[in-house]
């Protein structure tokens, strides 16, 4: 099949495979998966030495964004970055 197919090929690549089976496509066990998610990657991060809850690329992005959309308070910002983009 092509999962198994899929799941040969990383290991021979060295890639690291995980397969989990849910008793049940619910939103019960959907919601227990997601959280599953969301704990494995906070501790991830602290396991490489990143926190994850740190955002500084959103919050540069949104101050970018609201900037070049001439958003009120954001002029003075709008106006370098524009100068920037010649």
């Amino acid at each position: 099949s092509a999962e198994t197919g899929t799941v040969i090929a990383h290991n021979e690549g060295g890639v690291p495979v995980i397969t989990i089976n849910i008793p049940a496509l619910n939103a019960f066990y959907l919601g227990q998966l997601m959280y599953f998610f969301e704990v494995a990657c906070g501790i991830s991060g602290y396991i490489l030495d990143v926190n994850p809850f740190d955002q500084p690329g959103v919050e540069a992005y949104k101050k970018n964004m609201f900037a070049l959309l001439n958003k009120p308070g954001y002029e003075e910002a709008g106006r370098k970055l524009k100068e920037k983009l010649k």
